[in-house]
């Protein structure tokens, strides 16, 4: 079981942190699914305008931050998703309640997380999302083996992101488009949550 990715994006649908990890025992399997993972051996720190790439020293997972906010990945990542959620909720819409189009806020399914996606997978990977009522989303992107991860990513918010973000008073709550979250001790959070789970190898 390996954790490929970590996205949040806020509820004006920017995405507004992406972690993604690499792997040095990845699979001929895993090496297929590129699109979702960053392949640097032997990476170097560097940092530039868009991101940092860590290096695996010290016990620090190896990856890339904040590299893919604005690439195509992430559009592809969030449409997926927002069109899964719309396609569950209308579903499940019985008809009597009469909200203007395009307004979700007197949606009872939303509200009461009646009709809710939790994951959906393809022949490569799968996604566990969670998303609160204040409209942010947390996905992340394992292989297919991997147990749901919606109960990881709720404690994950309620801790590492409350924390970090929400309390920080240095962190805008609300992002700007083209503003990220680069605060490195919420990286720390992300990074300490994830590999000490079992899924992360």
């Amino acid at each position: 079981m390996t954790i490929y990715s970590f996205w949040i994006y806020d509820k004006h649908c920017n995405c507004i942190y992406s972690r993604e990890y690499t792997h040095s025992n990845k699979s001929a399997h895993a090496q297929r699914t590129a699109s979702v993972l960053i392949s640097s051996p032997g990476a170097t720190v560097t940092a530039d305008s868009s991101g940092v790439e860590m290096q695996n020293g010290m016990g620090a997972p190896q990856g890339t931050v904040n590299k893919r906010n604005d690439d195509n990945i992430s559009k592809l990542l969030f449409g997926i998703c927002f069109s899964l959620r719309k396609i569950a909720n209308s579903i499940t819409k019985d008809g009597t309640e009469t909200a203007r189009e395009g307004d979700e806020s007197f949606d009872s399914n939303i509200v009461n997380n009646g009709n809710r996606v939790r994951t959906f997978s393809t022949l490569n990977y799968k996604c566990h999302m969670y998303e609160t009522l204040t409209g942010l989303k947390m996905i992340v992107v394992t292989d297919m083996q991997c147990r749901d991860l919606g109960t990881e990513l709720a404690n994950l918010f309620n801790t590492v992101y409350v924390r970090n973000v929400v309390e920080n008073c240095a962190c805008p709550v609300e992002f700007r488009p083209g503003e990220y979250i680069d605060n490195t001790i919420f990286t720390d959070g992300v990074d300490s949550y994830w590999t000490n789970l079992v899924e992360f190898r």
